[in-house]
């Protein structure tokens, strides 16, 4: 499986924080580097809103793109299963968020924005 930037995809991970790991949903914003942002249903500090209208295979109405940590997912489970893809609209939503997190690192945003804005410019 190779998503592309925008796609959400459904896969078990143990790169969590606050648990040994859960199915969780994946935003890929660079499909180069393979790094994705992921989808939680809790709101922590400037985390950005995604909707079953953004994405209509999230199981909430409301969930949050997070903004504190960008993933790198080398390899997928049998099970992981492509979810949506969000509209470019909403990638350069995310951008502009992005730009001016400040809860994104500055080492996370190098490796976000110029591939959001690679995207996005390719239109």
């Amino acid at each position: 499986m190779t998503p592309r930037v925008g796609e959400v995809i459904k896969d078990w991970t143990t790169n969590l924080i606050t648990r040994d790991g859960d199915y969780k949903y994946h935003l890929c914003v660079c499909e180069k580097t393979l790094q994705f942002l992921l989808i939680c249903h809790r709101q922590m500090a400037d985390d950005f809103l995604i909707t079953d209208s953004d994405c209509g295979g999230l199981p909430l109405p409301e969930s949050y793109v997070s903004i504190s940590r960008v993933l790198f997912v080398d390899r997928w489970s049998r099970k992981a299963e492509r979810t949506c893809r969000v509209s470019d609209a909403y990638l350069a939503a995310l951008l502009v968020h992005v730009r001016g997190s400040p809860r994104m690192t500055p080492k996370d945003k190098r490796k976000v924005i110029p591939s959001l804005e690679a995207h996005l410019a390719a239109l």
